[in-house]
């Protein structure tokens, strides 16, 4: 048949559709369909809706409401690849979406629901609340804001041991950095009524805290943001010390632990580390083993090794047990991968115990 359609100079598009196959042997009576198909790109500009972010605020009396930011909405270009076969539209799939104006959030602050019933606090607690950091002394009314500009994404949030200094992650405020992009900020004195932040000057921190028994000393572990892995970073695997003014933030001196390194098992997640209450002593998590950092040489001493928990890498993620150090630093407390219960595998393994690791194993 496709010979028989040369002869007759039926052109065939690319595209076109022929009934019966051309290599069809052709015979009396033979009917042949062809159908045109056009393809066309098509392109419409949709509006993209803006979000409302509400911030509580103790400047507001409970129910009242302050515009801060008023939303813009965007603009995006959607393209849609059109098939058209004889003439007539037959469906459209996507082919393309371009963002030519971002959206520009609708900030409103509100005043916070006053707390009815007096609840006691021991000490302080700092905790984040509609992307600020506020906290609590002696009794749950008497609760304040420490931050005023909002954008906490909750990675890193310390208190010092004397609850005077507290250490955050603040997203970035470029709209196209990417989700995992955030800058290290720092409140040297919690207690003015209006404390300040300062920016310390490191960015996409992926752990962080203070380190104990050393003042205004800053701990951290750093990633870099990615786009091809469904978490939005890769880790360094790295630590860090760094040292800073105690007035104006600035840093005074570096000190590298562990170097950058791709050693553990799913290595682009990174490792968690954990400071003993003394400075003394620094512990580590991984997917598969938990251990102590060799604080001369920046080595990794395996105390306890484990199975991964497969199903969590199944769904996008990778289980890491917490370390927790005793208060006088005897004792390191941690979760590990136990051993199957039934017929599953060791990786599959429903089962999670308790680990303690005194002080003569440590």
């Amino acid at each position: 048949m496709d010979e028989f359609l040369r002869r007759v100079e039926a052109n065939i598009g690319e595209l076109d559709r022929v009934e019966p196959p051309l290599y069809t042997q052709i015979f009396d009576g033979l009917a042949i369909t062809i159908v045109r198909v056009q393809e066309e790109l098509q392109c419409t500009e949709n509006e993209l809706p803006f979000e409302t972010v509400r911030q509580p605020t103790n400047g507001l009396n409970a129910g009242e409401e302050q515009m801060v930011q008023r939303g813009v909405a965007g603009l995006a270009r959607v393209c849609e690849r059109c098939i058209i076969e004889n003439g007539a539209l037959t469906g459209c799939l996507p082919a393309s979406r371009t963002v030519l104006q971002e959206p520009r959030e609708e900030v409103i602050f509100f005043g916070p629901r006053s707390i009815d019933v007096p609840i006691t606090v021991e000490g302080q607690l700092a905790y984040i609340s509609g992307g600020q950091a506020w906290m609590i002394e002696g009794n749950a009314i008497n609760r304040r804001l420490l931050t005023f500009t909002g954008g906490l994404d909750g990675r890193v949030f310390d208190l010092s041991q004397d609850g005077r200094q507290l250490l955050f992650t603040r997203q970035t405020s470029a709209t196209d950095d990417p989700n995992f992009a955030n800058e290290l900020w720092a409140i040297l004195d919690t207690t003015p009524a209006d404390p300040e932040a300062v920016q310390l000057g490191l960015n996409n921190v992926l752990y962080g805290g203070w380190k104990p028994g050393t003042a205004f000393t800053v701990s951290y572990s750093t990633a870099e943001p990615s786009t091809s892995l469904l978490n939005g970073w890769e880790a360094y695997n790295d630590a860090w010390t760094m040292r800073i003014d105690s007035r104006t933030g600035e840093t005074l001196d570096f000190v590298d632990i562990v170097e950058p390194n791709s050693l553990p098992l799913y290595a682009y997640w990174g490792t968690r580390y954990a400071w003993s209450p003394d400075g003394e002593k620094l512990a580590w998590s991984r997917a598969d083993s938990v251990g102590l950092v060799d604080l001369e040489s920046g080595d990794f001493d395996t105390l306890i090794s484990f199975p991964h928990f497969e199903p969590a890498i199944i769904s996008g993620w990778v289980w890491q047990p917490e370390v927790i150090w005793s208060a006088d630093s005897s004792l390191l407390i941690t979760t590990r991968h136990g051993p199957p219960a039934g017929g599953e595998s060791p990786t599959n393994s429903i089962v999670f115990d308790v680990s303690i690791m005194l002080q003569s194993v440590i």
